[in-house]
């Protein structure tokens, strides 16, 4: 009886010492992954839940250097056709173009300050997080979980926010720009293998997501620049929208502090 005890507390040790995950070693082979990855290409689909039904983003995207492209459609209850638009930017410009509507909204960032600029950045690709998100998540390691998860056959590291009112600004880094408003926790599934991010989960009280985002296909593939060439139509209609994201990224830094 008691080698039997003996072997159960073994594995019982052993099971819980596989399953810890040393969070300071598992960020650093985040940062390596990602440091050298100057392009990257792939598909999401981002989900919420509205009025019982659930709204679908497709969003196919293409980021080389400090270029990024994002090609999204927006359908859902109530809407006769889904609606397409097209955002591309850089350092310089930010341009996006809504096919139903034929217009095109631009902003010049070319005279937004640094810290803007690298949010904005931030936002378009959380899917690829850089050095900043990587020392962020070690400044709030303590508030976060760390686990290994089995899930369809896969393995996964599952990093939990189990409150992310106290995260602050922190979840605009990767993927939650906003959520504060409407959700208390989230969840980050990377595959062990790659690390590179399947699903995120936006939770409010409930134990069903309000919000989650499906990452289908991220590819590290050389990409040809003529991706970042829009043919806008000659008659659409074209909005300045400088002055009104400068004054609505000075909010967001306002609320942050």
């Amino acid at each position: 009886m008691k080698k039997i005890m003996m072997v159960w507390a073994l594995l019982f040790t052993a099971v819980f010492v596989n399953a810890e995950v040393n969070r300071e070693e598992l960020f650093m082979r985040i940062a390596n992954q990602y440091g050298g990855q100057q392009e990257v290409s792939g598909e999401y689909e981002i989900n919420m839940l509205m009025m019982g039904a659930t709204m679908k983003i497709p969003v196919r995207f293409w980021k080389k250097h400090d270029r990024m492209r994002m090609d999204m459609e927006i359908s859902g209850p109530g809407m006769p056709q889904p609606m397409e638009s097209v955002m591309v930017i850089d350092s310089e410009k930010m341009i996006q173009y809504q096919k139903a509507l034929n217009t095109v909204i631009k902003v010049d960032m070319s005279g937004m300050s640094s810290d803007i600029k690298n949010k904005m950045s931030r936002q378009q690709s959380f899917f690829m997080p850089d050095a900043n998100t990587v020392e962020n998540f070690r400044q709030i390691m303590d508030q976060l979980e760390v686990e290994e998860k089995t899930k369809d056959g896969k393995n996964f590291y599952l990093i939990t926010v189990r409150d992310i009112d106290k995260m602050g600004n922190f979840t605009s880094m990767y993927g939650g720009q906003g959520t504060q408003q409407f959700f208390k926790k989230s969840l980050l599934w990377l595959n062990q293998s790659t690390l590179f991010p399947e699903k995120m989960e936006f939770y409010g009280e409930g134990n069903t997501p309000g919000m989650w985002i499906d990452f289908l296909e991220i590819k590290t593939d050389t990409i040809d620049s003529s991706v970042f060439n829009l043919n806008i139509p000659s008659d659409a209609k074209v909005m300045d929208m400088t002055e009104a994201m400068k004054s609505m990224m000075g909010k967001v830094e306002e609320a942050a502090k």
